[in-house]
């Protein structure tokens, strides 16, 4: 039940044990010990529950004839059969819609890996980040001097460039 993989897996166990059942019209052994080994077989689980109706399927109706007062309202093989194929198809749903869920997780940590792989390093960015500035000032240097020469082609006083050293020492 961890990825989608597995739950497919147990939707498949499911589907072939809700055949056998609405084949044989109880659960067989076979079954019993597919779901007990991929669903659990303690008291409440699914296979419990299955079995637990397989076994009024199949021995209900004798047990009914041999003391009426105590199993007299067993319900019917096919109700029991009914009930089998109700749990299997409601747990076949959980696992349906659980791997809906684990798929679309499955999908965007995939996404993300990929985005992952496709950044550059740290070192990598922070070359990227130094030459970016590098050009940065060049360009703005080359600005400056164009506006300079097209001011003096225009005849324009023009004073000399002022540089300036700004350091953060006293």
């Amino acid at each position: 039940m961890k990825n989608s993989m597995g739950l497919q897996y147990l939707i498949d166990v499911l589907d072939e044990v809700k055949k056998s059942v609405e084949e044989a019209g109880h659960l067989s052994e076979d079954g019993f010990k597919k779901l007990a080994l991929n669903f659990g077989g303690e008291e409440n689980s699914l296979a419990y529950w299955c079995f637990f109706f397989s076994n009024m399927a199949t021995e209900g109706p004798e047990k009914a004839k041999q003391d009426p007062e105590n199993y007299g309202d067993t319900p019917a093989p096919e109700q029991c059969k009914k009930m089998i194929l109700k749990l299997i198809d409601d747990e076949k749903g959980k696992m349906e819609n659980l791997k809906e869920i684990i798929e679309e997780n499955e999908n965007l940590e995939l996404e993300a890996k990929i985005a992952s792989l496709s950044l550059p390093s740290k070192e990598a960015v922070d070359k990227i980040l130094r030459y970016e500035t590098m050009i940065e000032r060049q360009l703005y240097r080359a600005m400056n001097q164009l506006e300079r020469l097209q001011r003096q082609r225009k005849g324009e006083f023009v004073p000399p460039p002022i540089s300036v050293e700004v350091s953060g020492e006293n």
